[in-house]
């Protein structure tokens, strides 16, 4: 089963490995010499080095030091082996289904910020109790074909003093982006649209 672990794991590879191919290749261009592969280890190594101890870097700080051993080795080659990763990490991200992600976020919303969710029907109050999520239960049956991909925006109600900041949990969460379909500040009240990620160009 996917879990928020997981993705935040394959988030974090992939960021990782983007950006610091991206910063081999810069610094190869900038250079008018061939640039061997032990020289493209150590300005990976150095790139890498410093993220070890940051703390955004945390569920992947052992790929990290794994990543600098590999390119410590004589034969070693890290520029591979981080292609390697984010080929590992794009392949995951696509395999990942909406309705699994919507699972996830529900969860992340409850165990990192304390936020419960709920389903309701479309004839029932949504607004019942304080910071709570609720989520319409016909959108779970007909926002998400057959395959788990979302094909429709999902409703996010909640009412409290956390109202605005639904949205840039969501958004917080990579995992979907959020749009205000109504808010209410008198009323501490808020209706958002989660919608799937577009996949950058």
């Amino acid at each position: 089963m996917v879990t928020l672990k997981n993705i935040i794991y394959h988030q974090k590879i992939s960021q990782v490995t983007e950006n610091s191919l991206l910063h081999l290749y810069c610094n190869i261009a900038a250079s008018k010499r061939f640039t061997p592969r032990v020289q493209r280890n150590a300005i990976l190594i150095k790139w890498l080095k410093p993220k070890i101890k940051h703390p955004a870097y945390k569920p992947i700080k052992n790929e990290l030091k794994r990543m600098i051993m590999i390119g410590r080795e004589k034969l070693g080659d890290l520029e591979r082996q981080l292609e390697e990763l984010r080929l590992m990490a794009a392949l995951y991200a696509e395999n990942m289904n909406d309705g699994q992600k919507l699972f996830d976020l529900v969860n992340w919303l409850y165990n990192e910020h304390g936020i419960e969710s709920e389903l309701f029907g479309v004839d029932e109050d949504p607004a019942q109790g304080n910071n709570i999520v609720y989520i319409l239960s016909d959108h779970i049956k007909h926002c998400f074909d057959d395959r788990g991909q979302q094909v429709a925006p999902v409703s996010l109600f909640i009412r409290g003093d956390v109202y605005l900041k639904l949205p840039q949990l969501v958004e917080e969460s990579g995992m979907f982006s959020a749009t205000v379909s109504e808010q209410c500040d008198s009323q501490q009240q808020i209706h958002i649209q989660v919608h799937p990620l577009q996949p950058s160009s």
